[in-house]
């Protein structure tokens, strides 16, 4: 295997956690995706054609990877993903464990896409619905105009409502 590719694949692991940082916001995460970025691009260093540059190719890898993770987490929540009072108050729910299970995989599905969208739409939206913080408060803890906060609540709304409604078309599909 040529030498060089490897160092110039390893010399991109500075690009790389900076894109995966900015996508997933969690640094845990984004040096897991980084890992397997670098090690899928070794593996695969021979298959190299160079129709793009060792950086594109690299975040292509990078990009899918983060798709992949995102699609299992958000096929398979864990209890861990819900927040303390979610669970606090799972006790609580009344209803048979498939209607248990379908609200969990829902809470997940919907953790995975608003932790999909940029940090300041989905802090906003945790404050504003999550948190009952005033407007006031968070725009100026997010550094965001009226409109800009205005415009990420709706994003985030109409994501959670696209998830919802792609959620429940494939239960409707899938319900005998």
């Amino acid at each position: 295997m040529d030498r060089g590719i490897i160092e110039r694949i390893a010399a991109e692991r500075p690009y790389l956690f900076a894109l995966a940082s900015k996508w997933l916001r969690n640094p845990e995460r984004s040096e897991d995706a980084v890992q397997g970025a670098l090690l899928a691009g070794i593996v695969k260093a021979s298959g190299y054609r160079g129709d793009a540059s060792v950086r594109t190719w690299l975040a292509a890898i990078l990009r899918n990877r983060i798709a992949d993770e995102q699609r299992r987490r958000a096929r398979e929540p864990l209890a861990s993903d819900l927040s303390a009072e979610a669970l606090e108050h799972r006790e609580a729910f009344v209803g048979d464990a498939a209607e248990e299970a379908e609200a969990l995989q829902t809470a997940g599905r919907l953790q995975a896409r608003l932790e999909s969208l940029p940090a300041g739409c989905s802090g906003a939206f945790v404050m504003r619905e999550l948190e009952g913080r005033p407007s006031p408060e968070i725009r100026r803890r997010l550094g965001l105009t009226q409109s800009q906060f205005w415009q990420c609540l709706h994003k985030v709304r109409r994501e959670l409502r696209a998830e919802l409604d792609l959620y429940e078309g494939l239960s409707r599909t899938t319900m005998p």
